[in-house]
């Protein structure tokens, strides 16, 4: 069963947490992490080498837990085509979306 993790970008670190404890990223994610111009926190499912992102919950300093869920989605897909375009990292399909 996979787990969700929290990874963020924050001043150039990139780093991952599984209830409150640090994980290692594949180094594939963490690069495509470091490209992104923003500092960004989202959760998703680290595999062995992919990360599955699930959500957004932080760009830049605002927060984006209270941002209906469809914003967020809609972020997110910004950045992917922008941003994180390696096959290293994917975007959950949702009903929603």
């Amino acid at each position: 069963m996979s787990t969700l993790s929290t990874i963020s970008k924050t001043n150039g670190t990139v780093s991952a947490e599984r209830d409150g404890q640090s994980v290692p990223l594949p180094q594939a994610v963490s690069h495509a992490f470091s490209i992104c111009p923003f500092d960004v926190v989202v959760t998703g499912v680290i595999t062995e080498d992919t990360l599955i992102v699930h959500d957004l919950l932080r760009i830049e300093s605002e927060d984006q837990r209270h941002t209906p869920a469809l914003l967020r989605r809609k972020t997110l897909e910004e950045l992917f085509t922008r941003f994180f375009v390696l096959p290293s990292l994917k975007l959950i399909e949702t009903a929603a979306a």
